[in-house]
Order: structure tokens, then sequence, then C-alpha cells
């Protein structure tokens, strides 16, 4: 699997409450302070090769901890695209978003974290 974009919640000020930015795999978004988030939002996509109609199954773990340079860190929820498909010319494209709740008063700073998204060609 090629990784094309990752997974972003753009900028995310923390509020007076707790805010939540969902990002869906189709790219949809919502955050619960609308105000409070911005920037460049984007599921992860990735491009998956094999032989023409060769039918995948794709797995992943469902949560990931994001950890900034500070030692401060953040949960995000993942959510897979699709957990089969059919590499049609032999390649297909899967999405996975994500959702994330960031507390009032949680430090500032660039959290980053790394997950695993599992092929299993059939």
């Amino acid at each position: 699997a090629r990784q094309d974009a990752p997974l972003s919640f753009g900028k995310i000020l923390p509020g007076r409450q707790t805010v939540v930015l969902t990002v869906d795999p189709d790219g949809t978004t919502h955050c619960s302070q609308v105000d409070s988030c911005s920037g460049s939002v984007s599921p992860a996509v990735f491009t998956l090769t094999g032989s023409p109609n060769e039918r995948v199954g794709v797995s992943m773990t469902n949560q990931v901890t994001l950890s900034s340079e500070e030692g401060e860190s953040l949960a995000v929820s993942l959510v897979l695209g699709a957990s089969e498909l059919s590499l049609e010319s032999g390649q297909g494209k899967i999405a996975v978003g994500g959702e994330i709740s960031v507390p009032a008063g949680q430090a500032p700073g660039s959290y980053r974290g790394t997950f695993q998204v599992n092929v299993e060609y059939q």
C-alpha cells in the first residue's frame, strides 16, 4: 500500500469546552466548535495495487495516540472506509478517517502518531 495523503485534523484551538473534530473517510468533516477548527483537514488515503479485479481485505486498529514533542498526548478513534474492495484495473483506494477530542486546557503543539493498515490479498 502506498500512502497518498495523511490523516490531518488541521488546527484545533482548545476552547472552554472539549472540541470534537470528526473527519469521515469520504472527507466530510464536523467540528463541535466551528470557530475552533481551521486549516487543511483530510482523511488518510492509500493506494493498493495487485492483479486486476483481485479482492482484498483491509483491517486496522481502531485507535491511535498522538503525541507532542513536549510529551502531551491525545487519543484518536480511527474509522476505516472499507474493509473489502476489488482492485479494478489492478488498483484501488482506501481511506481512513478519525475523531479527535481536544479538552479545554490541552497544551498547544504539533501532535503526531502512526497507525498500521493491514491488507490481505484474497
